[in-house]
């Protein structure tokens, strides 16, 4: 009986997804208020307009997005797996020097861009004019958030989920203050743009105030359990040429490219498509993205086990130990898989009483008639949340972008036509079924444990293992 406890207690995965997993319970919390209030200050037709904003924002930045973050992440962790932490400084100056130079070229590309863009988009000249406006002014976000990500893969990577967790939550709760509190100061929604950014400014500001504590504790010695020490921010600008862009990034672009293929088929598309005008407007759109955010809540769990993934598999493949990085997939995709499902089937038994004990009135019906209709798809992708720290940890992630790209054009076609034929409810049947398409990673993930050898089984020191795992 307390054998499984001690062995679970002790492992290093359970221990670092555990404190991102109450990172994510709170930060689904914030969700969750900021929906609702954003529900009472604007009404649905303003709410729908703010997150068709935010949607063509991520639509045309997924663009330019790439997957820096987690081959970052990816390289520190196998960097300490291989006992060279120097790397860390070198892999996050590349991170910074190449998220700075995309996001302000991305922000050049949308100024020009979004605005003539957005003319198109429904039947309202003054709703086309806001959408512009509003798009272009949140594609500064990615500037602004420079120094939060460069913290962000330092924490990760080194497995200090502690300060990761501490960082996302009060950038949560200020983001959700922020927003309601402009929404209300200027009383207009473009208070939520201007809330929106204000709060990319105090999250940069919180990631180098922790940054430089984490390092400041881990010089300590016996106050902080950690992989490798943090560099310097000295250290990180000067180790701008260690790493060259062209050897981290063809690995981002791919990961990025599999990655924004997932965003723009399953998240950005779908809100645009239930915006136009001919199928749900702005109001539907609200109803839409809110019944998506409820039911992504427990979902939100995931980033726990998912983001915990990365460093593991990463250092498990460093010592080429496939037994158990096969045995740590399945656990994490099952365990987290049917925690996560019995989450969505709770939620969505209670979202009826939710919607109309925390909603305007008129939000009830249509929200918890998405959330019915959406159920079964986000309960496939619960057991998806570790496909990406595979296919990086694995060297596969080419084969992750042919199955999204064959996948892509049957899943946009699936939503738009139902849509067009059948309605919102139509685009909701749409994106279930597009969900459960992640059956074909499943499959190829199968096959690669059991009919090939990804590399040859060798069985490390109890110290090595058991500490890492």
């Amino acid at each position: 009986m307390t054998l499984i406890p001690k062995r679970l207690l002790n492992s290093r995965f359970v221990r670092d997804a555990f404190t991102l997993q109450v990172a994510a319970g709170i930060t689904s919390i914030g969700n969750f208020i900021s929906t609702m209030a954003l529900a009472f200050l604007l009404g649905a037709e303003l709410q729908g307009l703010f997150y068709v904003a935010m949607a063509w924002y991520s639509l045309f930045y997924l663009l330019g997005n790439v997957g820096l973050t987690s081959v970052a992440v990816s390289q520190i962790a196998k960097g300490i797996g291989a006992g060279r932490p120097g790397e860390i400084a070198g892999w996050l100056a590349f991170l910074l020097k190449a998220s700075t130079g995309l996001s302000v070229l991305m922000f050049g590309l949308a100024w020009f861009l979004l605005p003539p863009i957005a003319v198109y988009y429904g039947n309202d000249p003054e709703q086309a004019r806001m959408l512009g406006e509003w798009a272009v002014l949140l594609c500064l976000l990615p500037i602004i958030e420079v120094p939060r990500v460069v913290a962000t893969a330092a924490f990760q990577g080194s497995r200090k989920m502690l300060y990761l967790a501490q960082l996302e939550n009060a950038i949560e709760v200020g983001r959700v203050f922020l927003i309601l509190s402009l929404i209300i100061i200027t009383g207009t929604a473009k208070g939520a743009i201007w809330g929106t950014l204000a709060a990319g400014v105090l999250g940069s500001g919180l990631a180098i105030a922790l940054y430089v504590r984490a390092r400041k504790v881990s010089q300590v010695s016996g106050t902080d359990v950690v992989s490798a020490p943090l560099p310097s921010i000295r250290e990180i600008f000067g180790a701008m040429g260690s790493v060259p862009l062209r050897k981290g990034l063809p690995m981002g672009i791919r990961v990025g490219f599999m990655r924004n293929l997932d965003a723009l088929v399953l998240d950005s598309a779908p809100v645009l498509i239930m915006g136009m005008a001919g199928i749900g407007g702005p109001a539907g759109a609200a109803y839409f993205r809110i019944a998506q955010r409820l039911l992504r809540l427990p979902l939100m769990l995931l980033q726990g086990v998912s983001r915990t993934a990365v460093p593991a598999f990463s250092e498990l493949a460093v010592l080429k130990d496939a037994s158990r990085l096969r045995s740590l997939f399945y656990k994490a995709s099952l365990g987290g898989g049917v925690l996560i499902s019995i989450g969505i089937g709770a939620t969505v038994l209670a979202l009826p009483w939710i919607v109309g004990k925390f909603y305007p009135s008129d939000y009830a019906g249509p929200v918890t008639m998405f959330s019915y209709l959406l159920c079964a798809g986000f309960m496939s992708t619960a057991f998806s949340g570790v496909f990406e720290s595979f296919y990086l940890a694995t060297n596969k992630v080419h084969i992750a972008l042919r199955i999204g790209m064959v996948l892509a054009l049957p899943m946009l076609a699936c939503i738009y036509f139902g849509g067009i034929f059948f309605g919102p409810t139509g685009v909701a049947l749409g994106l279930t079924i597009a969900l459960s398409t992640g059956i074909a990673h499943h499959i190829y993930i199968y096959r690669y444990f059991t009919k090939s050898k990804p590399f040859a089984v060798t069985r490390p020191s109890a110290d090595s293992g058991d500490a890492r795992a």
